[in-house]
C-alpha cells in the first residue's frame, strides 16, 4: 500500500513535466508552423506576420478566454503594444480551445481589434505547438521569435512585466535587412 501511494504521488508530480516535454516551442529552434484563419476568414500565419510587421521579430500569445493568466497577459500586451511596435516587434494572438463568443468578448473588452488574431478552430495549432490537451497544463503560453523565426524566449506561466521580458528577448536581434549576428 505504501508503494502504491508513493507511486501515485510521483506520477502526479511528474504529470506537468510530461506535458511540458511535449511542447514543440524550444528556445534556439525554429518556431513550429502557426497558421489558421483570422476572424474575417483570411489565412494568417506567423511567417506572414514576420514578413509584414515583425522587422525584429514577433511575440506569439496563445490564449483562451477562460484562462485568467492568459487574459492578464493580454491586458499587459494591449498596454505595451506601442512599445513593441516601436521596437519593430509584431504581435500574433492565437486563440485556442475556446468558443468564438469567448474570444470575441475578450478581444472587445480589451480593445485588441487592431492586433493580428487567428482562431484555432480545428486544433491544428494546438497539435503543431505540442500543447497538452489538458487545458490546465496547456496555458498560458507565449513566445518570442526573431525575424528568422527562431524562438528566443518561451513563457509557459504567468510572469511579471510580460512585455519587458519579450522586449529583452528580442532587443539585440537585428531588424529585417540588417546584417545578422
Amino acid at each position: 500500500m505504501r508503494r502504491l501511494i508513493l507511486f501515485a504521488a510521483l506520477v502526479s508530480l511528474a504529470r506537468p513535466a510530461m506535458a511540458a516535454d511535449s511542447l514543440k516551442v524550444v528556445v534556439g529552434q525554429q518556431a513550429p508552423w502557426v497558421a489558421a484563419l483570422d476572424p474575417d476568414g483570411n489565412a494568417l500565419s506567423l511567417g506572414m506576420l514576420l514578413e509584414k510587421h515583425g522587422t525584429r521579430g514577433a511575440v506569439v500569445q496563445v490564449w483562451a478566454s477562460w484562462c485568467k493568466a492568459c487574459v492578464a497577459e493580454l491586458k499587459e500586451l494591449a498596454a505595451g503594444q506601442a512599445r513593441l511596435r516601436k521596437a519593430g516587434i509584431g504581435v500574433l494572438l492565437v486563440n485556442v480551445m475556446d468558443t468564438p463568443e469567448g474570444m470575441e468578448k475578450v478581444v472587445h473588452d480589451l480593445k485588441l481589434q487592431g492586433l493580428p488574431l487567428i482562431r484555432d478552430a480545428t486544433g491544428a495549432v494546438v497539435d503543431a505547438l505540442g500543447l497538452s490537451k489538458d487545458e490546465k497544463l496547456a496555458l498560458p503560453l507565449s513566445f518570442a521569435v526573431n525575424a528568422k523565426n527562431v524562438v528566443k524566449l518561451v513563457l509557459h506561466e504567468k510572469v511579471g512585466d510580460y512585455v519587458a521580458r519579450m522586449l529583452a528577448a528580442l532587443e539585440h536581434e537585428p531588424r529585417r535587412g540588417e546584417p545578422g549576428k
